[in-house]
């Protein structure tokens, strides 16, 4: 009887075997092999995500790149730009300086002539002489003044917009000059 039962025991371990390498192939196998490609699926999206990210990041840097050489480019125009404008400025202050050679002008004068004779024209002639003698005087402080606050001696050399807005100064007081003696 004992052979019977190891026979049993042997076909049922075989059986219990085969049932197991069936069980391995049907089912637990598909099960990794569908689990190992979703971890490679995965594995490489990520790596095509990672790969994304990385081109993003190089076009952002080479876009940065081109941003700061157009800005370099930019200020180099502007900085010609600017070397060309100083460059024609001291041009012109060149030539204006050999035109004039900084001259100043000289207070006008308007001597009352022999035939006007009545008083008001000599009052307004009087007057103007002395309005413009003033205007010249303010013209020549202030021209000290600028020399002054550039430490050089009164009568120096001043740069053309100076010179210009000096000018156009006293212009405009040898103008107020002219109204001031229509009123009288």
């Amino acid at each position: 009887m004992q052979p019977k039962k190891t026979i049993i025991i042997l076909v049922s371990a075989i059986l219990f075997i085969g049932l197991l390498v069936v069980y391995y192939y049907e089912v637990l196998r598909p099960m990794y092999e569908e689990q190992r490609e979703t971890e490679q699926f995965l594995q490489k999206l990520q790596q095509e995500k990672q790969a994304e990210l990385e081109l993003q990041k190089r076009q952002a840097e080479i876009a940065q790149q081109q941003q700061t050489e157009l800005e370099k480019q930019r200020q180099q125009a502007n900085l010609a730009r600017q070397r060309e404008e100083l460059a024609r400025r001291q041009r012109e202050i060149e030539q204006q300086r050999q035109q004039t050679k900084f001259a100043k002008p000289q207070p006008q004068q308007i001597a009352p002539k022999a035939e006007e004779r009545d008083s008001a024209s000599v009052r307004k002639q009087v007057f103007l002489n002395e309005c413009f003698k003033s205007a010249y005087e303010n013209y020549k402080e202030a021209w000290a003044n600028e020399c002054r606050h550039r430490n050089q001696l009164m009568d120096c050399r001043l740069p053309l917009d100076i010179v210009q807005l000096l000018d156009s100064r006293h212009e405009r007081a040898k103008n107020d000059c002219y109204r001031r003696a229509d009123r009288l």
